[in-house]
């Protein structure tokens, strides 16, 4: 009597094409979950970039000198080398805030005391716009805040940061490659700097960078490590 079945063959041929079938599924898979990774990670690193380049092109935009008004028409200023544009040349990453993190850009953003007048005097206020990269890729962005008195920036005032506490602190990116921040010249005004951020995906090729151009009110400086 004739039994119906698969002979040994039939078997290892069904396994074989099997097993393609499964590796190109596996395979299909894998690539659609690296390119959903890279997509997601290149719209949030770009979100996140383009925010961080605001702040600093803000802070840049808003830099001032420490300064009181003395009435009538005197106005004294300190322009001491902290309250310039501090930043770190070629990516070299200077004082750190805390363990792991380094400074590359430093501004203050004033607003005026006065002197006599009808109102006396006034002290003036100063907050000091930090930005820095940590050990593991992350920029953060710090502003402490001061109060400053009339006769102490007539005595050239020239504190580098506030001894007092962080009055906000945020990450702004992660997965930070390098840093670059140029001295751009112009003759007209202040000279603008430029910062570029490269960012890298990890464990890929992909990379995504963005730069933004500020203008200062006040000097550049180059911080030394």
């Amino acid at each position: 009597m004739k039994k119906n079945g698969f002979t040994l063959m039939e078997v290892i041929i069904s396994c074989g094409i099997l097993a393609l079938f499964m590796t190109g599924v596996i395979s299909l898979y894998t690539h659609g979950g690296k390119v959903g990774n890279t997509t997601m990670w290149l719209q949030n690193t770009i979100n996140q970039l383009k925010l961080a380049t605001r702040q600093i092109n803000t802070s840049i935009q808003k830099s001032s000198y420490p300064s009181v008004i003395k009435y009538p028409s005197d106005i004294i200023k300190s322009e001491a080398d902290n309250f310039k544009i501090n930043y770190a040349e070629n990516e070299i990453l200077t004082s750190s805030i805390t363990s792991g993190e380094k400074i590359f850009l430093k501004s203050t953003e004033s607003v005026p005391a006065s002197m006599g007048g009808i109102n006396g005097n006034v002290v003036a206020s100063i907050s000091y716009h930090i930005f820095s990269l940590t050990s593991q890729g992350e920029i953060i962005y710090y502003r402490y805040e001061d109060t400053i008195s009339p006769t102490d920036i007539t005595k050239t005032y020239s504190k580098a940061v506030p001894s007092g506490s962080i009055k906000y602190k945020t990450k702004l990116v992660k997965d930070v490659e390098s840093i670059v921040c140029k001295k751009l010249v112009d003759t007209r005004n202040n000279s603008p700097l430029e910062i570029t951020i490269n960012c890298h995906m990890p464990n890929a090729k992909t990379t995504r960078s963005e730069t933004t151009i500020g203008v200062p009110n006040v000097d550049l400086k180059v911080m030394t490590p």
